[in-house]
Protein backbone atom coordinates (compact mmCIF):
# COMPACT_ATOMS: atom_id res chain seq x y z
CA UNK A 1 0.00 0.00 0.00
CA UNK A 2 1.39 3.43 -0.65
CA UNK A 3 2.95 4.41 2.40
CA UNK A 4 3.16 8.08 2.51
CA UNK A 5 4.47 10.41 4.68
CA UNK A 6 3.51 13.38 6.16
CA UNK A 7 2.51 15.77 3.54
CA UNK A 8 3.51 19.46 4.25
CA UNK A 9 3.08 22.71 2.66
CA UNK A 10 2.31 26.03 3.34
CA UNK A 11 -0.59 28.66 4.71
CA UNK A 12 -0.10 32.07 6.63
CA UNK A 13 -1.07 31.99 9.99
CA UNK A 14 0.72 32.90 13.35
CA UNK A 15 3.62 30.65 14.59
CA UNK A 16 3.89 30.16 18.19
CA UNK A 17 7.88 29.50 17.87
CA UNK A 18 8.46 29.02 21.80
CA UNK A 19 5.91 25.68 21.22
CA UNK A 20 8.20 24.36 18.77
CA UNK A 21 11.13 25.08 20.34
CA UNK A 22 9.51 22.31 23.24
CA UNK A 23 8.07 19.71 21.16
CA UNK A 24 9.33 16.11 20.71
CA UNK A 25 9.58 13.48 18.42
CA UNK A 26 6.52 11.16 17.95
CA UNK A 27 6.07 8.26 15.63
CA UNK A 28 4.85 7.64 12.39
CA UNK A 29 2.67 4.46 11.31
CA UNK A 30 1.22 4.17 8.06
CA UNK A 31 -1.04 1.07 7.36
CA UNK A 32 -4.13 0.46 5.14
CA UNK A 33 -5.85 -2.50 4.89
CA UNK A 34 -8.44 -4.27 2.73
CA UNK A 35 -9.91 -7.58 2.44
CA UNK A 36 -7.85 -9.68 -0.46
CA UNK A 37 -4.83 -8.87 0.22
CA UNK A 38 -1.94 -11.10 1.74
CA UNK A 39 0.21 -9.38 3.89
CA UNK A 40 -0.43 -6.56 6.18
CA UNK A 41 2.24 -3.88 5.70
CA UNK A 42 2.86 -1.27 8.17
CA UNK A 43 5.20 1.72 7.61
CA UNK A 44 6.66 2.93 11.08
CA UNK A 45 9.35 6.09 11.22
CA UNK A 46 9.46 9.22 13.66
CA UNK A 47 9.02 13.26 12.95
CA UNK A 48 11.82 15.86 12.64
CA UNK A 49 11.80 18.48 14.94
CA UNK A 50 11.19 21.43 13.21
CA UNK A 51 14.08 23.48 15.52
CA UNK A 52 17.56 21.95 17.02
CA UNK A 53 20.28 20.45 15.73
CA UNK A 54 18.89 17.87 13.43
CA UNK A 55 18.54 17.56 9.80
CA UNK A 56 16.18 15.82 7.59
CA UNK A 57 18.92 13.45 6.64
CA UNK A 58 18.56 11.82 10.19
CA UNK A 59 15.11 10.97 9.88
CA UNK A 60 15.50 7.05 9.82
CA UNK A 61 12.94 3.95 9.36
CA UNK A 62 12.41 2.44 12.91
CA UNK A 63 13.48 -1.03 12.55
CA UNK A 64 14.17 -2.20 16.10
CA UNK A 65 10.04 -1.28 17.34
CA UNK A 66 6.95 -3.30 17.83
CA UNK A 67 4.39 -3.71 15.83
CA UNK A 68 0.81 -5.20 16.89
CA UNK A 69 -2.50 -5.83 15.60
CA UNK A 70 -5.63 -6.95 17.37
CA UNK A 71 -9.78 -7.25 16.57
CA UNK A 72 -10.52 -7.33 20.20
CA UNK A 73 -7.57 -5.32 22.09
CA UNK A 74 -6.63 -8.40 24.17
CA UNK A 75 -5.21 -10.89 21.11
CA UNK A 76 -2.77 -9.37 19.50
CA UNK A 77 -0.32 -10.09 16.61
CA UNK A 78 2.88 -9.27 16.08
CA UNK A 79 4.22 -7.97 12.29
CA UNK A 80 7.97 -9.00 11.95
CA UNK A 81 10.23 -6.44 10.58
CA UNK A 82 11.31 -6.80 6.95
CA UNK A 83 15.01 -5.06 6.41
CA UNK A 84 14.69 -4.83 2.62
CA UNK A 85 10.71 -3.81 2.57
CA UNK A 86 11.58 -1.45 5.50
CA UNK A 87 8.11 -2.34 6.63
CA UNK A 88 6.92 -4.34 9.13
CA UNK A 89 4.75 -7.64 7.58
CA UNK A 90 2.02 -9.96 8.94
CA UNK A 91 0.78 -12.35 6.61
CA UNK A 92 -3.49 -12.85 6.39
CA UNK A 93 -2.87 -15.91 6.99
CA UNK A 94 -2.32 -15.67 10.55
CA UNK A 95 -4.46 -12.72 10.35
CA UNK A 96 -7.24 -11.99 8.10
CA UNK A 97 -8.81 -9.01 7.03
CA UNK A 98 -12.18 -9.31 6.38
CA UNK A 99 -15.02 -6.89 5.43
CA UNK A 100 -16.84 -4.94 8.59
CA UNK A 101 -14.40 -6.13 11.10
CA UNK A 102 -12.90 -3.83 13.75
CA UNK A 103 -9.39 -3.81 14.11
CA UNK A 104 -6.33 -2.50 16.31
CA UNK A 105 -3.48 -1.17 15.50
CA UNK A 106 -0.24 -0.07 18.35
CA UNK A 107 3.53 0.17 17.96
CA UNK A 108 6.04 1.20 20.35
CA UNK A 109 9.82 1.99 19.97
CA UNK A 110 12.85 2.92 22.25
CA UNK A 111 12.54 6.50 23.24
CA UNK A 112 9.34 7.08 21.84
CA UNK A 113 5.44 7.18 23.34
CA UNK A 114 3.36 4.12 22.28
CA UNK A 115 1.15 5.36 19.68
CA UNK A 116 -2.60 3.64 18.66
CA UNK A 117 -5.03 3.56 16.30
CA UNK A 118 -7.95 1.68 15.02
CA UNK A 119 -10.18 1.24 12.27
CA UNK A 120 -13.37 -0.68 10.47
CA UNK A 121 -12.95 -2.58 7.11
CA UNK A 122 -15.90 -1.24 5.27
CA UNK A 123 -18.45 -3.54 3.01
CA UNK A 124 -18.03 -3.71 -1.24
CA UNK A 125 -21.61 -3.01 -2.01
CA UNK A 126 -23.27 -3.00 -4.82
CA UNK A 127 -23.92 0.21 -6.00
CA UNK A 128 -24.80 -0.38 -10.19
CA UNK A 129 -21.93 1.63 -11.37
CA UNK A 130 -22.56 3.01 -14.98
CA UNK A 131 -22.57 6.05 -17.61
CA UNK A 132 -24.90 7.98 -18.40
CA UNK A 133 -24.01 10.08 -21.69
CA UNK A 134 -26.78 12.76 -21.89
CA UNK A 135 -27.31 15.64 -24.77
CA UNK A 136 -27.20 18.96 -23.01
CA UNK A 137 -27.49 22.19 -25.37
CA UNK A 138 -26.76 25.99 -23.73
CA UNK A 139 -24.71 24.87 -20.80
CA UNK A 140 -21.71 26.10 -19.13
CA UNK A 141 -18.19 24.50 -18.16
CA UNK A 142 -15.19 25.40 -16.64
CA UNK A 143 -16.86 29.04 -17.27
CA UNK A 144 -17.18 28.54 -20.65
CA UNK A 145 -20.61 28.47 -22.55
CA UNK A 146 -21.55 26.02 -25.09
CA UNK A 147 -24.33 26.75 -27.36
CA UNK A 148 -23.64 23.20 -29.71
CA UNK A 149 -25.71 20.05 -28.74
CA UNK A 150 -22.87 18.03 -26.94
CA UNK A 151 -22.49 15.10 -24.63
CA UNK A 152 -21.95 14.88 -20.98
CA UNK A 153 -20.42 12.02 -19.21
CA UNK A 154 -21.67 11.15 -16.23
CA UNK A 155 -20.19 8.02 -14.22
CA UNK A 156 -23.50 7.37 -11.98
CA UNK A 157 -24.29 4.97 -9.49
CA UNK A 158 -26.55 4.37 -6.39
CA UNK A 159 -25.36 5.04 -3.15
CA UNK A 160 -25.74 2.18 -0.53
CA UNK A 161 -28.25 3.76 2.11
CA UNK A 162 -28.31 3.59 5.78
CA UNK A 163 -24.79 3.71 6.36
CA UNK A 164 -21.74 6.00 5.60
CA UNK A 165 -20.41 5.77 2.12
CA UNK A 166 -17.14 6.93 0.27
CA UNK A 167 -15.41 6.07 -2.73
CA UNK A 168 -13.11 6.02 -5.43
CA UNK A 169 -12.31 4.68 -8.43
CA UNK A 170 -9.52 3.10 -9.80
CA UNK A 171 -8.28 3.53 -13.79
CA UNK A 172 -5.76 1.72 -15.19
CA UNK A 173 -2.57 3.48 -16.67
CA UNK A 174 -1.54 1.63 -19.85
CA UNK A 175 2.09 2.27 -19.18
CA UNK A 176 2.12 0.78 -15.88
CA UNK A 177 0.44 -2.39 -16.60
CA UNK A 178 1.08 -5.78 -18.43
CA UNK A 179 -2.43 -6.91 -20.13
CA UNK A 180 -2.10 -10.46 -18.77
CA UNK A 181 -2.21 -9.14 -15.11
CA UNK A 182 -4.34 -11.15 -12.83
CA UNK A 183 -7.01 -9.98 -10.46
CA UNK A 184 -4.69 -10.90 -7.74
CA UNK A 185 -1.60 -9.04 -9.45
CA UNK A 186 -3.96 -5.79 -9.58
CA UNK A 187 -5.11 -6.50 -5.96
CA UNK A 188 -1.30 -6.27 -5.13
CA UNK A 189 -0.72 -3.15 -7.26
CA UNK A 190 -3.66 -0.66 -5.16
CA UNK A 191 -2.08 -2.55 -1.79
CA UNK A 192 1.50 -1.21 -3.21
CA UNK A 193 0.09 2.36 -4.34
CA UNK A 194 -3.30 3.11 -3.24
CA UNK A 195 -4.15 4.57 -6.50
CA UNK A 196 -8.04 5.72 -5.19
CA UNK A 197 -8.65 8.06 -8.62
CA UNK A 198 -10.57 7.98 -11.28
CA UNK A 199 -8.65 9.73 -13.86
CA UNK A 200 -9.68 12.31 -16.41
CA UNK A 201 -7.91 11.25 -19.82
CA UNK A 202 -4.43 12.90 -20.29
CA UNK A 203 -4.33 13.84 -16.69
CA UNK A 204 -4.79 12.48 -13.26
CA UNK A 205 -7.02 13.79 -10.93
CA UNK A 206 -8.20 12.22 -7.67
CA UNK A 207 -11.10 12.43 -6.39
CA UNK A 208 -12.90 10.40 -3.66
CA UNK A 209 -16.79 11.01 -2.71
CA UNK A 210 -18.86 11.21 0.29
CA UNK A 211 -22.83 10.18 0.52
CA UNK A 212 -22.95 13.15 3.35
CA UNK A 213 -26.43 14.69 2.97
CA UNK A 214 -26.91 12.13 0.16
CA UNK A 215 -28.01 8.41 1.70
CA UNK A 216 -29.35 6.16 -0.41
CA UNK A 217 -29.46 8.75 -3.37
CA UNK A 218 -28.65 8.56 -6.93
CA UNK A 219 -24.58 9.91 -7.00
CA UNK A 220 -23.36 11.22 -10.19
CA UNK A 221 -19.78 12.48 -11.21
CA UNK A 222 -19.19 14.64 -14.32
CA UNK A 223 -16.40 12.78 -15.81
CA UNK A 224 -16.02 14.30 -19.02
CA UNK A 225 -18.18 17.04 -21.53
CA UNK A 226 -17.87 18.25 -24.74
CA UNK A 227 -17.41 14.57 -26.18
CA UNK A 228 -17.47 12.95 -29.38
CA UNK A 229 -20.25 10.67 -28.69
CA UNK A 230 -19.63 7.18 -30.59
CA UNK A 231 -21.26 4.97 -28.23
CA UNK A 232 -19.86 3.92 -24.54
CA UNK A 233 -17.46 0.96 -25.20
CA UNK A 234 -14.24 3.03 -25.38
CA UNK A 235 -15.12 5.32 -22.14
CA UNK A 236 -16.84 2.23 -20.30
CA UNK A 237 -13.30 0.73 -20.27
CA UNK A 238 -11.77 3.75 -18.35
CA UNK A 239 -13.29 2.35 -14.79
CA UNK A 240 -11.73 -0.92 -13.50
CA UNK A 241 -11.67 -0.95 -10.13
CA UNK A 242 -14.09 0.63 -7.14
CA UNK A 243 -12.69 1.15 -3.55
CA UNK A 244 -14.81 1.78 -0.62
CA UNK A 245 -12.91 3.39 1.48
CA UNK A 246 -13.58 3.51 5.48
CA UNK A 247 -13.69 7.41 6.88
CA UNK A 248 -9.96 7.41 7.74
CA UNK A 249 -8.87 7.25 4.09
CA UNK A 250 -11.43 9.64 2.79
CA UNK A 251 -10.50 12.29 4.88
CA UNK A 252 -6.68 11.10 4.05
CA UNK A 253 -7.19 11.70 0.96
CA UNK A 254 -9.18 14.78 0.80
CA UNK A 255 -7.06 16.17 3.22
CA UNK A 256 -3.79 15.79 0.49
CA UNK A 257 -5.79 17.43 -2.48
CA UNK A 258 -6.51 20.38 -0.60
CA UNK A 259 -2.53 20.56 -0.13
CA UNK A 260 -2.02 20.04 -3.25
CA UNK A 261 -3.87 23.34 -4.61
CA UNK A 262 -2.18 25.07 -2.44
CA UNK A 263 1.73 26.98 -2.46
CA UNK A 264 4.94 25.07 -1.39
CA UNK A 265 6.97 28.72 -1.04
CA UNK A 266 5.49 29.83 1.67
CA UNK A 267 7.02 28.42 5.31
CA UNK A 268 4.99 27.22 7.78
CA UNK A 269 4.29 23.24 7.45
CA UNK A 270 0.62 21.89 8.27
CA UNK A 271 -0.31 18.53 8.81
CA UNK A 272 -2.40 16.16 6.92
CA UNK A 273 -5.39 14.25 8.11
CA UNK A 274 -4.43 12.04 11.07
CA UNK A 275 -5.72 9.02 13.42
CA UNK A 276 -2.81 7.61 15.15
CA UNK A 277 -3.35 8.62 18.74
CA UNK A 278 0.50 9.64 20.50
CA UNK A 279 1.69 10.28 17.55
CA UNK A 280 1.13 10.90 13.10
CA UNK A 281 -0.16 8.82 9.88
CA UNK A 282 -3.04 6.82 9.50
CA UNK A 283 -4.65 3.78 9.53
CA UNK A 284 -7.39 3.18 7.76
CA UNK A 285 -9.31 0.49 5.67
CA UNK A 286 -11.07 0.00 2.27
CA UNK A 287 -12.85 -2.71 0.29
CA UNK A 288 -11.65 -3.36 -3.41
CA UNK A 289 -14.40 -4.51 -6.51
CA UNK A 290 -13.42 -5.25 -9.67
CA UNK A 291 -15.76 -3.83 -12.57
CA UNK A 292 -16.56 -6.37 -14.92
CA UNK A 293 -17.71 -4.27 -18.07
CA UNK A 294 -21.17 -4.88 -18.99
CA UNK A 295 -21.94 -7.48 -15.96
CA UNK A 296 -23.07 -6.37 -12.62
CA UNK A 297 -20.06 -5.54 -10.43
CA UNK A 298 -18.36 -8.36 -9.28
CA UNK A 299 -16.64 -8.47 -5.53
CA UNK A 300 -13.20 -9.59 -5.30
Amino acid sequence: MLLLTVGLTGCISTVDIEDQLHETQKLVLYCRIFPGMDTVKVHLSHTHLLYGSGSREDIQIIGDGVVELSTDKANWHAAQYDSIQKLYLLPTTDFPVVEGQTYYIRAFARDYDEVTSTCTVPYARDIHLHWEHILNQNDTHDGAFYNDPHYDTYLTWNDYAGEENYYAFGTLWEEEFDDDWTEVEMSRYYTTYFSLMTLHEGSKVYNCFSDEGRDGKIMRYLYEYDTDYEGDDEIDEEVEWILFLDKHCYLYESTLNDLGALSTFLLEPIQTYNNIEGGFGLFGAFALQHVEHGKKNNRL
